[in-house]
Formats: C-alpha cells, sequence, structure tokens
C-alpha cells in the first residue's frame, strides 16, 4: 500500500533492488566516496591512521638516530602522562600465557583528539557472539544500536546505516559484512585494530551524516608468516612472505600478501532449508616495496562476493539444480605512493579502482569507481602539526531492470535492458587540520573540510557546496581526561542501507546534515578498570530513513527527507580482555525523533525514531582458565522499538517486547616455543535460542497491529585455527 509506512521485515529484503532503482528514477544523483586519508608515511610522532601506509616505518629506517629521539620523547611523555601515549606491550609473561600482543591504545600525543572507540588485538578474538571478527565486534559498544540481532546493520547515535562511512586502510567501501548474518568481509587476522567515531570525526573523512567507522590492516612482517581457519560454515587462510632482504640483519625491502576466506552456509542450510541456498567468498592481496629510504609504493586489491539461489518449479515439478536469485559483489585496487618530504614531514598519493555490482532476477546495478586522493602532513614545532589534503572520486551506475521478451528468467547478471539508466556523480573535496596542544595536557584539533557534491544523468545535472567545521578536545585534569567534540557533516541524500552499486545519490533532495556534540569523562580506577562517560545530542536534517514518517500520498507529507534529532548517554567499564579476568559492560541510554506531520491532529509534530530503543545493555566476561583454555560470556540485551497498536500511521503508543540473547565461546589453544598456536573452538551465538520482534502485523476492521517475531537466529560454529 503506497501510504504505508515502511516496517523491517525478512520477506521485504528482496524488494531492496527495486525501491532503490525507483529512487534512481525520480532524481539522479551521488555514490559511495572514497575520503582522503588521515595519515601517511611515519612521521617522529605520527599515528596510525585510517590511510596509513602499509610499510613498517620502511622510512624510519633509515633514519635511526631520529627514530631513537622519537622513542626518547615518547618515554618522556609516558612518565609524565601514560593516557596520552600509545602502548604496544607483550602480555605479561605467566604459566600458560601464549605470544599473543595485548594492545593498549590511547591518545597519542599529536593525534587528532577526535572522541574514537577502538578494538584490536586480543579483544577482538575473545569476544563471544563476533566469531573473532572486528567489525562483528563492534556492536558491543556503546552508540551502537542494532536493528536486528545478528543483522550487520546498525543505527549509530539515531543515525540510519547509510549514514555510517565504512574505510578499510583509507579505502571506501559499500559494506563490510557478507550477506545475513554472515562474517566480515576481510580475514580476521589482516585486520590490526578498528575505530568507531560516532560523530564529530577527523576532517580527513567525509561524505556521511553520522559516523565513521574505520579498520587498519597489519604492518607487513619481516619473516614469514601464516594463518588460518576452519569452521564449520567456512575456510580461510592468510599467507605473508617478505622479500629483497639485503643481508643478515637487514629488514627486507619488500611484502607480499594473500588471505581469503570461502563460505559454504549452503551444507548446513540445506538440512533446514532444502530448497535455498548462501555462498560466499573474498580475498586480499597485498604488495609493498621500499624504493629508498623515503619512497614506498604498494599495491593493495580486495574484493567479496555473496550468492542466494531457491529452487524453482517447472510445470509444478522442482528443478533438480538451484537457481541464483541475487549476488551481490565489490571489489578495490589501490595504488599507493608513500613519500618522506623532510625530517618531521610526509606525504601519499593514490588513485583507487572500483567494481561493484548487485543483480536479482530481472534487476542488475552496475558501478565503477576512479578516485584519488593526496595528503601531506608537517610539523611545525613540537606542540602543532599541520594536515591537508584533497581528493577526487568518480562513480558511473547503470541500472537494468526487465528481461526482455524472454520467458526465462535472466541470471542476476543478465538483466535485459527493458529499462535502463546511467547516471555519473563526481565529488571533490579539500580539507585542512591541525592537531595542537597549546598547553601542558590541553590538546585541541580545528579543522575545516570542504566538498562539492555533482551528480548527472537520469535527471538534470546538479552540483551542491557544503563547508564542514570541526573542533574536538582532550583535556588532562589530574588523571582524568575530558573529550569534547562538535562538528557538522554532510552527505547526499541516498538509500538508507548501504549496498553495492545501489548507493548513488539523489541531489533532487538535496544534502542530509549531522550537527554533533557530545562531552564525555575517561577515568582510570583501580584493578586496571577504565571508565568512559559520554552524553552527546546529535541533530539531522533532510534525512533519509528507513521509514517513511508520514503517509506519502497526502500533500502535506515531505518526503524529501526528516529532520531528527538523537540525544543520550553512554557509559562504559573495560577490563582489558587479554588478562586472566577481563570484560567490559557498555551501556547506552538513549532517544531518538523524527519531526513528521501527524495525520491525526494535521500539524508537525515529533515522534520517536522507527528503531529508537531506549536501552541498549553489553556484558562480557572472558576468563583464562590455565593450560591453554579460555572461556568467555557475553549478555545482550535491548529495548523494543515503538510502534502504534491501531495503525502504522499513527504515533507509537507501545513497543515491541525486549530482546535479550547470550552468546558463549571455549577456546583450547597449544602454544609453540617457536611462536606458532595451535586452537580449537567452540561458539555459540544465542544460546538460548530466543527469538526477537522485528515487526508489526496490522488486521481487521479497524485494524489491530500486534509485534510479529521471527527467529531464533542461533548460530552455532566449531573451528580449529592456528598460525605459523
Amino acid at each position: 500500500m503506497a501510504g504505508r509506512r515502511f516496517r523491517l521485515t525478512a520477506a521485504r529484503g528482496t524488494a531492496i533492488a527495486a525501491i532503490a532503482l525507483a529512487g534512481a528514477r525520480a532524481s539522479a544523483e551521488e555514490p559511495d566516496k572514497a575520503p582522503a586519508p588521515t595519515a601517511l608515511a611515519p612521521t617522529d610522532d605520527a599515528a596510525t591512521t585510517p590511510d596509513a601506509p602499509p610499510t613498517a616505518s620502511a622510512a624510519a629506517a633509515a633514519n635511526v638516530a631520529e627514530a631513537a629521539n622519537v622513542a626518547a620523547t615518547a618515554n618522556a611523555a609516558t612518565a609524565a602522562d601514560p593516557a596520552e601515549t600509545t602502548a604496544s606491550a607483550t602480555a605479561a609473561p605467566n604459566s600458560d600465557a601464549g605470544p599473543d600482543e595485548v594492545r593498549v591504545r590511547g591518545a597519542r600525543k599529536g593525534d587528532p583528539t577526535a572522541p574514537k572507540e577502538t578494538l584490536g588485538g586480543r579483544e577482538i578474538r575473545y569476544i563471544p557472539g563476533a566469531f573473532g571478527d572486528a567489525f562483528r565486534a563492534l556492536e558491543t559498544l556503546p552508540g551502537v544500536t542494532p536493528i536486528v540481532s545478528g543483522l550487520p546493520y546498525y543505527f549509530i547515535r539515531g543515525a540510519p546505516p547509510g549514514n555510517t562511512g565504512f574505510f578499510i586502510d583509507g579505502v571506501r567501501v559499500p559494506g563490510l559484512f557478507h550477506l545475513g548474518i554472515g562474517p566480515a568481509v576481510m580475514y580476521p587476522a589482516l585486520i590490526d585494530h578498528v575505530d568507531l567515531y560516532k560523530g564529530a570525526y577527523p576532517v580527513s573523512f567525509g561524505r556521511f551524516a553520522g559516523g565513521i567507522l574505520s579498520a587498519d590492516t597489519v604492518t607487513p612482517g619481516e619473516r614469514t608468516r601464516a594463518d588460518w581457519t576452519l569452521r564449520l560454515f567456512d575456510a580461510g587462510a592468510l599467507v605473508e612472505v617478505p622479500f629483497g632482504k639485503e643481508g643478515d640483519g637487514a629488514a627486507p625491502r619488500g611484502s607480499a600478501l594473500v588471505s581469503g576466506r570461502y563460505g559454504y552456509p549452503g551444507l548446513l542450510l540445506s538440512i533446514f532449508a532444502p530448497d535455498s541456498g548462501l555462498a560466499y567468498w573474498d580475498y586480499q592481496t597485498r604488495v609493498s616495496y621500499r624504493l629508498s629510504d623515503k619512497d614506498v609504493v604498494s599495491v593493495f586489491g580486495f574484493g567479496s562476493y555473496d550468492s542466494v539461489s531457491q529452487r524453482d518449479e517447472t510445470n509444478g515439478v522442482p528443478n533438480p539444480e538451484l537457481s541464483e536469485i541475487l549476488n551481490i559483489q565489490f571489489h578495490r585496487l589501490d595504488l599507493r605512493w608513500d613519500r618522506r618530504i623532510s625530517a618531521t614531514g610526509s606525504m601519499r598519493t593514490a588513485v583507487t579502482l572500483g567494481y561493484d555490482r548487485t543483480g536479482s532476477q530481472g534487476f542488475a546495478a552496475r558501478s565503477w569507481i576512479l578516485g584519488t586522493r593526496a595528503i601531506a602532513e608537517e610539523r611545525l614545532a613540537k606542540s602543532a602539526r599541520v594536515r591537508g589534503g584533497a581528493d577526487l572520486h568518480l562513480q558511473t551506475y547503470d541500472f537494468r531492470l526487465g528481461g526482455g521478451d524472454s520467458e526465462v528468467p535472466p541470471r542476476p547478471d543478465e538483466a535485459g535492458s527493458a529499462l535502463s539508466g546511467i547516471q555519473k556523480d563526481a565529488n571533490m573535496a579539500v580539507w585542512v587540520d591541525s592537531p595542537l596542544e597549546i598547553a601542558p595536557r590541553v590538546e585541541v584539533t580545528p579543522g575545516l573540510r570542504a566538498d562539492l557534491f555533482t551528480s548527472r544523468g537520469i535527471g538534470r545535472a546538479r552540483a551542491i557546496p557544503s563547508l564542514d567545521p570541526r573542533v574536538t578536545t582532550r583535556i588532562g585534569i589530574g588523571p582524568i581526561h575530558h573529550l569534547g567534540a562538535v562538528g557538522i557533516a554532510h552527505q547526499p541524500a541516498a538509500f538508507p542501507v548501504p549496498i553495492p552499486a545501489l548507493t548513488f545519490a539523489q541531489l533532487r533532495r538535496g544534502l542530509q546534515g549531522g550537527y554533533h556534540m557530545s562531552q564525555g569523562l575517561e577515568i582510570p580506577l583501580p584493578a586496571d578498570l577504565t571508565a568512559q562517560v559520554t552524553g552527546y545530542l546529535h541533530t539531522y536534517t533532510g534525512l533519509v530513513d528507513l521509514g517513511q514518517q508520514c503517509d506519502v500520498e497526502d500533500p502535506r507529507c515531505d518526503p524529501s527527507g526528516a529532520r531528527g534529532r538523537s540525544v543520550g548517554l553512554e557509559a562504559m567499564v573495560k577490563r582489558n580482555l587479554g588478562k586472566r579476568v577481563g570484560g567490559f559492560v557498555s551501556y547506552t541510554l538513549s532517544r531518538s525523533t523524527r519531526d513528521t506531520y501527524d495525520v491525526t491532529i494535521r500539524k508537525q509534530t515529533s515522534r520517536l525514531s522507527e528503531f529508537d530503543r531506549t536501552h541498549v545493555l553489553n556484558v562480557v566476561v572472558s576468563v583464562d582458565l590455565g593450560k591453554g583454555w579460555r572461556t568467555g560470556i557475553r549478555y545482550t540485551g535491548y529495548s523494543g522499538v515503538p510502534y502504534s497498536t491501531i495503525s502504522e500511521l499513527l504515533l507509537p503508543n507501545a513497543r515491541t517486547p525486549a530482546f535479550h540473547r547470550v552468546d558463549a565461546r571455549v577456546e583450547k589453544r597449544w602454544f609453540q616455543k617457536d611462536g606458532r598456536s595451535f586452537a580449537l573452538t567452540a561458539e555459540m551465538f544465542n544460546a538460548l535460542l530466543m527469538k526477537e520482534a522485528v515487526g508489526v502485523n496490522c488486521v481487521g476492521a479497524p485494524p489491530s497491529c500486534t509485534p510479529q517475531e521471527i527467529g531464533p537466529i542461533a548460530i552455532p560454529s566449531l573451528g580449529f585455527e592456528g598460525t605459523l
């Protein structure tokens, strides 16, 4: 029904492509982008950033004396204020400890001061229900509100999934997970750490009104290594080989890495749903080489593919083979040149090529990407750095709908051209920021970003500029640190769920705007505990939401975008998961609203967001039992979403039932003296087999609406993994 608001249900997943194409025909506009990175070849105090070069400080190898000064400076800073530096230390030895590294990440002096949450090292592997994936572990952090348990789409501080940008080593990607409740699109051992900026992110990123999720890959190693996993539903491996070693004791000049994963969940799915099929795979390859003491070149390629199949019938008789009904894929190739331009300055130049495709029977969307970016930084004084950059992102879209006159349905990659269209989006930006230490233990990072969004295609050509200022601060008050952030971010109107080849802009509807403000405290506690408390207020304009907030057939309803806001309090108490007993408690208290036209009172009013959840709680505990045994448990609970018991078009007057989930993990690991290890793992997602209400069903006249439940969605996993 045209006037009914969108409700997320399992059946509606197949309609996404048609909805997106309809939006394309009604407008003409933008894609995802490869925003500028935040770092370059390491300087004497440069930090790890989303676009850090892929070599392990190759240029610094020729500056031993300078590196020694850096170490001395870092040690002095640590002694003066441990919280302002980044430590990377080996776990304290004990009879059962392995060689794994425990990463303790704070705000390094000279870093941009934008508040962020970081997961890395053992933290990722030890979180039950995450299956070792860095991206999936982020749902345990405060401020992250799930749409449905297990699905990798989140509201972050009230912003829909399409308003959060995803980056891998500074390269923009349309998604981080395989279909459904599948794993991440990157092999876990390739990811070093993941940063989540929930607002007022660094100006080196842009074109997203919400937050930024940025992953950094591990730096190239100096010895040959291998890693593998074998589980009930997939298998993967990573191999890295250094090359170009010039002599004993010398660091290799280059490194080559290959990794990937192949999923066969259809084998398990066939037991419960023999007429359905699911498969996925991904790959990653990286080659880096140090040309000189100042120059490093590298190539990083990666991609992902997902396929869904079902059994069709011919004259009422089921076909012997499954037919593919949906495939989704993306591929990226990033070429980089990192150069040290001075003793304290560096520069990166990069070119990105990409290809995206989403197809179903009778529909296909494709896009081709060309992006280029440059970033430079220089240390002006001991307490001042300046960074700047520019980027250009071009993306062309091709849409096809209909299979012609043939009675045989086309394959997802063979959709006919009964209805087709082409859209070309070009986005460009320049930015500058300056991390400053204006007084002892007082750091501030002012930044400014200017974007120009253009689009030409189905509708008339359009161009819209934007200017995004942001300021973040970090102030030490005794052992406590205060973090403040305020900023503006813009992005074109686009489909609210990130799907490859369907991220085109809709500039006819203007820009979406995010106005971010947050204040927080980091507080050290006894027993190696750390507490964080943050209050935030985010306001959004022109928001393209998952649910239409009014009857589109009513002339007083403005479907171009909603105005919304989210206010909340985030709290987290944490103890390093690599310790004998570690874990954390994260809690979010929030309220997200949208402005809409109320048909009952005939005026604009404020209503709860489609996926507003007042309370979200995560509790994670991991225990080292000794002799290589480790176990963990995780509890997740959150409030239900609002709905109306009378009509989907009326203001909500009730909530669906709250949801509770328990995940469990057990591991037995054998450590070898040469650093190798092997492990058997058992993991269970939703161990209590809980069902969840994900929508409503309205029947009768007058209608009566009741919550709809799905599930239980439960995933068992048995695996064997190892490192060499």
